[in-house]
């Protein structure tokens, strides 16, 4: 859909990454309200219930979760093909499908096999997805560990089993940086700086556009509609077929039954995600800016940067708590689950900052040289400059902990709930409306600050893209 332009384009760009953000177990909740036994759509045809469980479950709730993201790089590829070589194949009588193959596709190979990687690297280190709809017979290396640390407390099997997978991860998160991510950001358009969009013309292009629009159509009802299903679950009882918002208030007396407060779970995740944010962008504002300054080797920098990002929350939980629960005051349990939260925000908030720094001038920096210090240099010229990417990075810290399942749920021991460890326990006793109706309170979190941020955001600076 990158070469096409339609009304609205600019917002389903926006939109369609959505999904990639929501927390997964949020996502579960929209899969088993839409195609479960009791779902909108499982409970009318009975074959659609192997999308809510079981291997096919996993396949499908991966697929959905990682579809946007291929889209998205695929998309940024196709944007970076110059259209000049495009209107010189159309001059010399190159036919469509030859420019597709020649041009098109190798131009869009980096996005398509980064986005491979990074699909199988998310699944691989996937917790959440088959510990709800798995089940045993489909246990995967994470839930493994999960289950030899706190089933049969087999401490050692477990740290062998974590080491192992951390070791495949960072072999793939080397192929992916060496290979792609280098590469990738060494493209830049020969020609023009924007491509040329073909508009959807139902007169002179009937079916190209009736295709298009079919397909916009399928992609949006996939994507969305799990999201609808969860509304919609929160509000409606399948057992009297009446629509009302008692679920919501039946949440507090749900959580007391099971030992822990509504109201605390909720206070929780908003005190984790606002310490992750702040605790995200003061330290990858400093790796970034020293690193400008001192790193003579990038590609090793990159690589120090993103193994938090395949490395799995389990993995990084059972880490911290074998290394840093017996000191002070990480004993309290809390700071360790801040830290987790923390490492899996850094990543890619650093990437947004990176970005953003390498824009700014080298003019404006020596101007800024003369200010004094360097630090004071760094609060009134650079960080001003890069308002979008530091309004980004904080955004993507703070969505980071609302959806975070793995780490914290590995770490709380029932002492420090949250949203997401709530929703698991809701579902572990089957109180499926109440379940619902705390997702949407998590879904209705991560809008507000989504639009929150977006509000801060819209003075546009350099790294605002």
């Amino acid at each position: 859909m990158a070469r096409y332009s339609f009304p609205g384009r600019r917002t389903f760009r926006a939109i369609v990454i959505v999904p990639f953000m929501m927390p997964s177990i949020v996502v579960i909740i929209g899969f088993l309200s839409l195609y479960g036994k009791d779902g909108i759509i499982g409970s009318a045809f009975p074959l659609a219930t192997s999308l809510s469980s079981g291997l096919s479950g996993i396949v499908a709730v991966n697929t959905y979760y990682n579809a946007p993201l291929i889209m998205y790089l695929v998309s940024a590829a196709i944007e970076r093909t110059d259209p000049e070589v495009e209107q010189a194949s159309k001059i010399f009588g190159g036919k469509r499908s030859l420019f597709i193959r020649k041009i098109i596709m190798p131009q869009t190979s980096s996005g398509v096999a980064s986005g491979v990687i990074l699909t199988f690297i998310y699944s691989f280190m996937g917790f959440t997805i088959p510990l709800v709809i798995g089940g045993p017979a489909y246990s995967t290396v994470e839930v493994q560990v999960y289950s030899l640390f706190y089933g049969f407390l087999d401490f050692g099997g477990a740290a062998a089993l974590a080491a192992f997978q951390m070791l495949c991860l960072s072999a793939l998160s080397y192929l992916y940086i060496r290979t792609f991510l280098s590469r990738a950001e060494r493209i830049r358009p020969i020609g023009a700086t924007r491509i040329r969009l073909a508009k959807l013309d139902f007169r002179r292009r009937p079916f190209e556009s009736l295709a298009v629009s079919l397909y916009l159509l399928l992609i949006s009802t996939f994507l969305f509609s799990p999201m609808v299903a969860v509304a919609y679950s929160s509000i409606h009882d399948n057992q009297n077929g009446m629509n009302s918002l008692g679920a919501y208030g039946a949440i507090f007396s749900a959580a007391t039954r099971l030992g822990f407060s509504a109201t605390g779970a909720i206070l929780n995740s908003l005190f984790y995600a606002f310490m992750t944010t702040v605790g995200t962008i003061a330290v990858c504002i400093l790796a970034s800016y020293s690193s400008r300054r001192t790193l003579r080797r990038p590609f090793l920098y990159d690589l120090i940067i993103s193994l938090p990002m395949t490395i799995s929350p389990i993995t990084i939980a059972l880490g911290l708590y074998i290394s840093l629960e017996p000191i002070p005051p990480f004993d309290m349990i809390w700071p360790l689950i801040l830290c987790s939260h923390i490492m899996a925000a850094i990543p890619l908030a650093m990437r947004f900052l990176t970005s953003s720094f390498s824009r700014i001038p080298r003019e404006l920096l020596d101007a800024a040289s003369t200010l004094g210090s360097r630090t004071e240099g760094l609060f009134r010229v650079e960080l001003p400059l890069i308002r979008g990417g530091l309004v980004s990075a904080a955004a993507f810290a703070f969505s980071t902990s609302l959806g975070e399942f793995a780490a914290t749920n590995f770490l709380y021991a029932g002492r420090y709930v949250t949203m997401n460890t709530a929703i698991y326990q809701f579902l572990r006793y089957r109180m499926s409306a109440a379940a619902s109706a705390m997702a949407m309170i998590l879904v209705g979190f991560s809008i507000f600050s989504f639009l929150v941020f977006q509000l801060l955001g819209e003075e546009r600076s350099l790294g605002g893209d």
